[in-house]
């Protein structure tokens, strides 16, 4: 008659496998995936004057308010218009990802939720270009 028995080191290898493999997992369950935020903020662009921020000076704002930056583009507010005139506003935008947890913080320092531009089923923005300093290409529209 063949029956199976273990022997005691192999019963204490297999509890160890097991230990192990569980405690694996354990650590993989632990581990949530983050949900991320878009905000935006005027670049600081004036027509016939200045360019705008470069993305680093509102991705510093972010980092100085304890914010991590996953992610940041060059944008152009669309379906809005501005009246031509010299010092006025333009429609250039900073555009980052955050983590969602920290959207309230960001709203109270001046960025916005992206997804609050969206106007039926235009997104009301586009991302543009951004020249090798972060700094907003597009034409002013």
């Amino acid at each position: 008659m063949n029956t199976f028995a273990l022997k005691p080191y192999q019963t204490a290898l297999m509890a160890l496998f097991f230990i192990l493999v569980s405690s694996c997992h354990a650590q993989e369950s632990n581990e949530t995936t983050m949900e991320t935020a878009d905000v935006y903020i005027d670049s600081g662009a004036r027509q016939c004057q200045y360019t705008g921020h470069p993305l680093v000076h509102t991705e510093q704002k972010l980092v100085g308010l304890g914010i991590d930056v996953l992610a940041s583009h060059c944008g152009q507010l669309t379906g809005v218009m501005f009246p031509a005139v010299c010092g006025g506003r333009t429609e250039k935008i900073n555009i980052h990802t955050i983590d969602a947890a920290n959207l309230a913080q960001a709203e109270s320092a001046g960025y916005k939720a992206l997804t609050r531009l969206a106007q039926g089923s235009d997104p009301g923005y586009q991302v543009v270009k951004c020249d090798k300093r972060g700094v907003n290409l597009s034409r002013d529209i």
